[in-house]
């Protein structure tokens, strides 16, 4: 047997066992090859030494049953005392910098939509005349071309700004997830 075909029927025996600690015993016992690697006879010696991968992972399956259970009681204390710690914790610091960052989301989409809407505003009335248009520039009345190329550009810049605050808010809203998670396995204590 080889070192990554042991490594490999290790990881396959602990995922078959269901031992939580997998990484580590993985990362243990590859170091322990890796030291022995050097010397084909070696290899083999620590290889038989180590034994069967599935009795390797049995045995570290009957030392996590075997470890004593935190009593209800105390887990649910300190999951009380850590959740009221992060409310407060997030009550004071995170509260205030969240709803503000969601502030300024919401107003770079408003504003795109407002530049986006007057693009198109301004767009439309290169062709027609529209009530309450005289309140533009006469420069841009008297050139057409110039009016429209300043309603795609306006069109263009709202629909960056769109896009943009839609991005943005697709990851803020994966991060405040990884965040809400992070928060349940520290109460849990997972």
């Amino acid at each position: 047997m080889t070192q990554s075909e042991f490594l490999t029927s290790l990881d396959a025996a602990l995922i078959k066992y269901n031992v939580k600690d997998r990484f580590r015993i993985i990362a243990h016992y590859k170091n322990q090859l890796d030291q022995a690697e050097s010397n084909p006879e070696d290899l083999k010696k620590t290889l038989s030494r180590f034994g069967d991968p599935d009795q390797i992972a049995a045995t570290y399956q009957k030392k996590e049953m075997s470890q004593p259970l935190e009593p209800i009681g105390i887990k649910f204390i300190k999951s009380f005392f850590i959740g009221m710690g992060l409310l407060l914790f997030n009550l004071i610091f995170v509260l205030g910098i969240y709803a503000g960052i969601w502030g300024i989301i919401i107003g770079f989409l408003g504003g795109g939509i407002g530049i986006f809407l007057s693009g198109v505003a301004l767009f439309v009335s290169t062709f027609l005349t529209l009530p309450g248009v005289f309140h533009l520039p006469l420069l841009l009345i008297e050139h057409p071309v110039l009016m429209g190329s300043s309603g795609i550009f306006l069109i263009g810049s709202g629909s960056f700004f769109i896009i943009f605050s839609i991005w943005f808010i697709k990851y803020w809203c994966m991060l405040t997830v990884k965040y809400v998670k992070w928060n349940m396995q520290l109460i849990r204590g997972d």
